[in-house]
């Protein structure tokens, strides 16, 4: 696996997912952030948080959107994820390799 050693260093892990989401500003007028709220949101910043090691992990419906893209994918199983009521299926994504 070829790990750059400065991200394996840092343990960086993604997580993606699509769904709907709230985006815009939350708060009172005493505080206001700018953020993004929803199902899909927590579930790809657990998946996040599960992943490691320069890991990207997607669900399901993204997993289906990439046929056509120059990457592999390994099916990781379903996982419980934290405030998620049902395990989620997961996949692990890896650039194929260049002919």
């Amino acid at each position: 696996q070829r790990l750059n050693p400065f991200f394996a260093s840092i343990d960086l892990g993604i997580g993606i997912t699509c769904g709907d989401m709230f985006l815009g500003n939350v708060g009172s007028s005493r505080r206001l952030d700018y953020t993004v709220i929803g199902t899909d949101v927590n579930i790809a910043q657990r998946l996040a948080a599960v992943s490691s090691s320069c890991t990207v992990y997607i669900t399901e419906r993204v997993r289906q959107d990439l046929d056509d893209l120059q990457v592999t994918v390994m099916d990781i199983g379903r996982i419980p994820l934290r405030g998620v009521q049902d395990p989620i299926g997961i996949f692990s994504v890896n650039e194929r390799e260049k002919i």
